[in-house]
């Protein structure tokens, strides 16, 4: 018999965040103008937080696609079955 366990954790803000992720937060916050809610609940783990926002930025920088290309690739991406 297995026994399914989860754990609930309330999203970060920037004012209770890790000091590793505050710094990732308050970027979002100035470039988009809010921290979205991935960035806010990955917060609770900085070091995933950090991978994200890398491989995320490294992406966007240098993918080769054209910025309507690469939100071809994350609709995608996220509205997979």
């Amino acid at each position: 018999m297995s026994r399914r366990t989860t754990i609930q954790l309330a999203p970060k803000t920037i004012s209770d965040a890790a000091s590793s992720a505050k710094e990732i937060l308050e970027i979002a916050q100035a470039k988009l103008g809010f921290v979205p809610n991935l960035y806010a609940n990955l917060a609770n783990s900085p070091g995933a937080l950090a991978t994200y926002f890398s491989g995320y930025n490294q992406f966007r920088a240098q993918s080769g696609f054209t910025p309507a290309e690469q939100e071809v690739v994350f609709f995608n991406h996220q509205h997979r079955k």
